[in-house]
């Protein structure tokens, strides 16, 4: 069966690439510094990297989505050259993005043979059943159970995934690129893409795949390419190394910051006794939650664990009252006493919601107006005129002292990686100093370097006297970073556990109720 996914829609068979000496740079920026890499058929290449490391402008490249300033691509040892992705295509790459590029109107075949639509010549007519044919030999051989006259949206994502994947193999690919493909799939969808990805290898595909995850590289891949700061930083065969090791290739020296507390983590604030800043008691709101309970310390990381659909995304809403409370009362500390949490919470809150792109960022505006945005009329005199000046500067320093990495704060945000997009939103919230940050998921989506940087910045905000609501699915930064912990399950609260109580064991048993 492996050798009739390529044999059916594959002519050539492609056995190597080279990428030699890759140099890309944007204003201000060097991207790609003579990087170097070879891939085989019938194997699988990781390439990873913080990011800002230039995987996806290497990716980019390969692409034909930009075009490099020096260096070659070699298919076979023969050099090729992309002016655009159509480019590439045609030479037998594909690229499956996270965000995947399908219509949800149409079918799957509609979507499958796509570039079969695109070609045809507009004076005679579709021979609908060919195609119809045609798509259904490959989903046969790669998922029986989707057919051909499927809607799209009617599929699972994972489902939707093998589409792409499936399309790619009928435009006759022989180079798949696979960018962080596992982040909206279930876990029964992951152990059938890595199954199918198995057996495109054993077809004679070469395959890229770009992901956060540890896991899954050791999981699948054959060999790993490193980058760091737009440069080759190693190359390792997948069996010869592990975690540590490739930590440090692409941290460097700041690899020691990974999870590092120093005097500031949560066993140095242990025997603080901390009064009560939130209290929360018998929420319930209009998206399922039931008689919540809960306090928030002063100088806190109180974490939010349960598994998806526990309510934990739900919860923070209903604290800044996004979504409308059924019961319950939600009060803070102030000066006069405990008092109900006003409706503009960013009195006393800043948040940095899960979906930053979509939630937390203008994407179209500059770093400086995504900053200072949260405290504009602090800058403005009586008239409202803003003070330029004034705004720049307390920017600069913020985001510098966040560590950004940009060309100037007039840079659009959109131009940033993942982990600057974040330290972007939190910097948002440091130009105002509020009294609680609630933190959904902040390193989601983010390489080793990024998340160490977030993890050293909650110790600090704790440490300047604000207390954090953190939101994660990762249950490592749960047990690294949270003074106690709050479990939900189904919506309730499942357990309130004490520093001294956090255990992996422990919390998954609270979460699945079986405590």
């Amino acid at each position: 069966m492996d050798q009739e996914i390529r044999s059916s829609a594959q002519n050539g068979k492609l056995e190597s690439i080279r990428l030699k000496a890759i140099s890309k740079t944007f204003p201000g920026v060097r991207a790609l510094n003579n990087v170097f890499m070879e891939m085989r058929a019938g194997e699988v290449i990781s390439i990873v990297g913080q990011n800002g490391a230039g995987k996806s402008t290497l990716m980019d490249v390969l692409g034909g989505v930009i075009q490099p300033d020096s260096g070659g691509i070699f298919f076979d040892e023969t050099p090729v050259v992309f002016a655009s992705p159509r480019d590439s295509m045609q030479k037998g790459v594909s690229y499956i993005h996270q965000e995947l590029t399908l219509f949800n109107n149409l079918t799957v075949a509609e979507n499958v043979m796509f570039n079969e639509y695109a070609v045809a010549n507009p004076l005679r007519p579709l021979d609908r059943s060919a195609i119809n044919r045609k798509c259904a030999e490959v989903l046969e051989m790669i998922e029986p159970s989707i057919k051909p006259g499927d809607l799209l949206a009617s599929l699972t994502v994972g489902k939707k995934q093998i589409v792409e994947i499936c399309r790619a193999i009928v435009s006759g690919a022989s180079v798949i690129i696979f960018d962080e493909p596992t982040s909206s799939l279930t876990l029964k969808e992951k152990e059938g893409l890595y199954d199918l990805i198995g057996r495109l290898k054993r077809s004679g595909y070469v395959i890229i795949y770009i992901t956060h995850h540890f896991e899954e590289i050791f999981r699948i891949a054959d060999r790993i390419y490193v980058l760091r700061d737009g440069e080759n930083a190693g190359e390792v065969q997948v069996a010869d190394t592990n975690t540590t090791e490739l930590t440090k290739l692409m941290l460097g020296e700041y690899a020691a910051r990974m999870f590092a507390n120093g005097d500031t983590g949560p066993d140095a604030r242990l025997g603080d006794d901390r009064p009560a800043l939130l209290e929360v008691r018998n929420l319930s709101s209009t998206t399922g939650l039931q008689d919540i309970d809960f306090t928030l310390r002063k100088r806190e990381v109180l974490g939010i664990w349960g598994l998806l659909g526990s309510g934990r995304t739900e919860l923070m809403r209903a604290l800044l009252q996004i979504d409308p409370l059924t019961d319950g009362t939600v009060q803070i500390d102030t000066a006069e006493g405990m008092v109900p949490v006003p409706r503009e919470f960013t009195t006393h809150f800043g948040y940095v919601p899960e979906n930053r792109r979509e939630e937390g960022l203008f994407l179209d505006a500059p770093i400086l107006q995504n900053t200072s945005i949260g405290r504009i009329r602090s800058f403005a005199n009586r008239l409202g005129l803003v003070n330029r000046t004034t705004e720049r500067s307390k920017v600069e320093k913020v985001v510098k002292d966040l560590g950004v990495k940009l060309v100037d704060i007039h840079q659009r945000v959109d131009n940033l990686s993942g982990g600057n997009q974040q330290k972007v939103v939190i910097a948002r919230w440091l130009i105002i100093k509020p009294d609680i940050i609630i933190l959904d998921d902040p390193t989601k989506g983010l390489d080793i370097g990024a998340k160490s940087d977030v993890y050293r910045l909650i110790n600090e905000l704790v440490g300047e006297g604000i207390s954090v609501l953190l939101v994660s699915s990762d249950i490592d930064e749960i047990l690294h970073l949270s003074d106690r912990v709050l479990v939900l399950a189904d919506k309730q609260v499942s357990a309130v556990l004490e520093r001294d109580q956090i255990e992996k064991t422990t919390l998954m048993e609270h979460c699945v109720g079986q405590r």
